[in-house]
């Protein structure tokens, strides 16, 4: 009995690696440009008459300003661009936070922006993107006469 057991014990190993096969598998990489972003043109709502109550003026992408202040606004409205460089053909997703204009009086507040790409899209064949940028700027009542000044963040992912 005890050799029969050896015997199976030794035909079951032997039989396990008999079994047992291998294979390959394959593993790869490949490096990217880094993004970059950059500001090219200036968000720039021209010159608004001061208002004598709150006012919510909103500048296009197409140029266009509107809100009840519009017709009192001046000099060059300017659509704001940035420019973002990477690998050809990828995709990138973009953000951008409100910020705030600050001056010689309250604090204005630059929000909801608008743009003239899909906030997710495919950079072109040599790996640029350029994407225009709109948005809406909350005048106070009576906002005190001035320049007002601030900049926005861009993010930009893979």
């Amino acid at each position: 009995m005890k050799k029969i057991l050896v015997m199976l014990f030794a035909f079951l190993i032997v039989s396990s690696a008999a079994f047992a096969v291998t294979g390959t598998g394959s593993a790869q990489a490949e490096i990217i440009a880094p993004l970059s972003v950059t500001g090219v043109v200036t968000l720039d709502f021209g010159k608004i008459v001061q208002p004598t109550g709150a006012e919510v003026v909103t500048l296009t992408t197409a140029g266009v300003i509107s809100g009840a202040t519009a017709g009192h606004v001046s000099g060059t409205q300017t659509v704001g661009e940035f420019e973002i460089i990477g690998a050809p053909n990828q995709d990138v997703t973009f953000s951008v936070a409100d910020t705030t204009l600050t001056g010689v009086g309250p604090a204005m507040v630059l929000k909801n922006y608008t743009f003239d790409k899909a906030l997710t899209h495919p950079l072109d064949a040599t790996g640029n993107s350029s994407v225009k940028i709109g948005g809406e700027l909350e005048v106070a009542a009576n906002q005190d006469a001035g320049m007002y000044i601030g900049n926005y963040t861009v993010t930009v992912n893979y």
